[in-house]
Order: C-alpha cells, then sequence, then structure tokens
C-alpha cells in the first residue's frame, strides 16, 4: 500500500545518465553497478521491469471488487508456494506465487484465465520467484 510506495520513492533513483541521478557531483560513496539500472527512467522503458508490474497490480487491483473488498481464502501456504483466492459474487480470484527456487505447476484447470503473471508464470507453470492473479471463467 502507502508504505509500500514511500519505500519506493525513498529508494528508486530517478534518472540514470550521471551519478545514476543523484548528483553532478562525484559521490562520496560508491553506487554499486545495480543502481542505474534500477533508475525509473530506464524501468520506464521495460514492460517486465519491477516498476512496471507494480504499476499493472495497481491497476489490477484498483478495477478488482474481489482484490479490493473480496472474502480472502488461503488454499497453499508452504513450501516456498502461496496460493489463496479472493472473492466477490461476481467475482473471484486465485493468486499464486511461487516464493520458491523451483518451478512449480499450477495445477489450474480450463475454468481459469489469466489476468496478470510476473516472471514467466503462466496457467501452466510458477517459475521461481514468480506469480500469478487469475480469474474464475
Amino acid at each position: 500500500g502507502r508504505l509500500a510506495t514511500l519505500v519506493f520513492l525513498a529508494v528508486a533513483v530517478v534518472i540514470a545518465p550521471h551519478n545514476a541521478g543523484f548528483s553532478a557531483v562525484v559521490p562520496w560513496l560508491p553506487l554499486g553497478g545495480g543502481h542505474a539500472a534500477r533508475a525509473v527512467d530506464v524501468q520506464d522503458a521495460d514492460p517486465q521491469s519491477m516498476l512496471a508490474v507494480t504499476r499493472r497490480m495497481i491497476a489490477a487491483r484498483k478495477a478488482s471488487p474481489a482484490l479490493r473488498l473480496g472474502d480472502i481464502t488461503v488454499l497453499a501456504a508452504d513450501d516456498g508456494l502461496l496460493v489463496f483466492e479472493r472473492a466477490v459474487p461476481e467475482q473471484r480470484l486465485r493468486c499464486l506465487f511461487n516464493l520458491g527456487h523451483k518451478a512449480l505447476p499450477t495445477g489450474l484447470g480450463p475454468d481459469w484465465h489469466s489476468v496478470e503473471a510476473s516472471g514467466g508464470a503462466d496457467l501452466e507453470w510458477l517459475p521461481p520467484l514468480s506469480g500469478l492473479i487469475v480469474e474464475a471463467v
């Protein structure tokens, strides 16, 4: 929510070109190689970046009565797999997250369609460190 957004804004590098956007002078501490790649202007151009995924997830939540208001039922929470459903009378969503380091089958049948995916997840597989939100057809 708001805390995550504030943390992101506090640590986000806004522009990449010179010293990763921090300053026009030579920094007194090294920035490290990964900071420029995480700059907002760089992530803005990449549809798979954390910034793009975060924006899509926020939009999905705003558009979904189930994600905003639905009851939650946890279906699995073990061995790096988290699966829960959010539901209101007009919408049922299942959220699947692979927090582990090996690919896992989703176990979804044909009665689901993808709403949002990250980390290469699809209706059949959850790669390591991926997520998938599906809606009941």
